[in-house]
């Protein structure tokens, strides 16, 4: 049986290979989505890292501020009695509570990280 494709046209022409195979177009398609994925969750995590950074960084700013400007003095009012910035110290663990010490704090601060990550 006789084609009439010339064989540089012939040449062209995508092979057929088993499905699964890296040789067909599909799968190399697939690796190149698979990599823009890559890239995507790295950008993701670039600025996930930068949010944690600027969040941190702010945290410990204002936390300075607090304790520079508000050392041995009365509350400062910013919005008159709405809203008054006094210097307070917690005591517990986060948020006033008092659950254990300070390795407990450590344990469950590192498992929930490891949960996270």
């Amino acid at each position: 049986m006789s084609t009439d494709i010339p064989q540089d046209a012939a040449n062209k022409l995508p092979s057929v290979t088993s499905a699964g195979s890296s040789g067909t177009p599909a799968a190399s398609n697939t690796r190149a989505a698979d990599s823009g994925d890559v890239s995507v969750r790295r950008n993701y995590l670039w600025l996930s890292g930068l949010i944690i950074f600027c969040a941190t960084g702010l945290d410990q700013l204002t936390k300075f501020w607090a304790v520079r400007e508000l050392t041995e003095q009365a509350p400062l009012p910013a919005l008159g009695e709405f809203l008054r910035f006094t210097l307070v110290y917690n005591e517990g663990g986060a948020m006033g509570t008092n659950f254990g010490g300070a390795l407990y704090y450590l344990i469950i601060g590192i498992a929930i990280l490891l949960v996270i990550i």
